[in-house]
């Protein structure tokens, strides 16, 4: 009890120094398209094998695209972005822009179709994002799909998010070669949140030991400073009923009482 108490006090005399406004870390971009792994596909065959326009960089948000392929027996076009998040991160929301389809024609052998979806990794297991997965298909003819830009907010923040993966895919074939093909395309895909991490930085609450969060390396937006090999980092409070928030109070001379954030 002596140690929490002296920690606690230590804390609030350390922050009463700074005299400074404080907020919640605000939401950071978390995807970037130097950080984002881009897979591109794009096959045919037949005899007039035709030609594709490859791939292109459309923004800076982790946007790629594939262009048109056409004149082959069979087509399919495919963008895969991927992104491994350095810690685990908690995603308040995500924003997007997919599309993808094909076309076909002749007498037979006729089917063109798209898939589109977003996935996010959490314990090593890919769950689909809530609304983000659209597909189709027709047996003659040209089908497509453009989700339009679409801002998703989860009914709570998602957690230890490890990854994300954008996925395109289309795809046309038919007997008629000079009818066929597909495309897929990855406008933009935008994910904000706050990427916190652990330095070792423990508490004793009471209970138990708590661990407790730290803003990304190189993050200084709390005043709450604490130094570790020379490094100082900003330790990461949120409101007192944040479900994040540990039971170690921070008293504020401007903005009231905030909370340690557990890890």
């Amino acid at each position: 009890m002596r140690k929490t108490i002296f920690s606690i006090f230590f804390l609030v005399a350390f922050f009463g120094l700074t005299k400074s406004t404080l907020a919640a870390w605000p939401d950071s971009e978390l995807v970037s398209s130097p950080d984002t792994i881009h897979t591109y596909t794009n096959t045919y065959n037949g005899a007039d094998q035709g030609t594709s326009n490859g791939y292109l960089t459309y923004d800076s948000n982790s946007s790629t695209f594939m262009g048109n392929s056409g004149g082959a027996q069979g087509n399919t076009s495919v963008v895969i972005a991927q992104h491994a998040f350095l810690y685990p991160a908690t995603i308040n929301s995500i924003q997007y822009r997919i599309s993808a389809g094909g076309h076909c024609g002749g007498s037979y052998d006729k089917s063109a179709n798209y898939n589109i979806y977003i996935q996010y990794r959490v314990g090593g297991v890919w769950y689909y994002l809530p609304g983000s997965q659209f597909s189709g298909g027709v047996g003659d003819g040209s089908i497509g799909y453009d989700t339009g830009y679409i801002t998703y907010t989860p009914p709570a923040p998602i957690t230890n998010v490890t990854g994300i993966q954008t996925y395109a895919y289309g795809q046309g074939h038919g007997e008629d070669r000079a009818s066929n093909g597909s495309y897929a395309y990855i406008y933009e895909t935008q994910v904000w949140g706050n990427n916190y991490i652990d330095i070792g930085l423990r508490i004793y609450d009471g209970t138990s030991i708590v661990k407790i969060a730290i803003e990304p390396a190189a993050t200084l937006y709390s005043r709450l400073r604490i130094v570790k090999n020379g490094i100082v980092y900003a330790v990461a409070l949120v409101p007192i009923l944040d479900p994040n928030g540990s039971k170690i109070r921070i008293r504020t001379a401007t903005v009231g009482t905030y909370a340690l954030r557990k890890f």
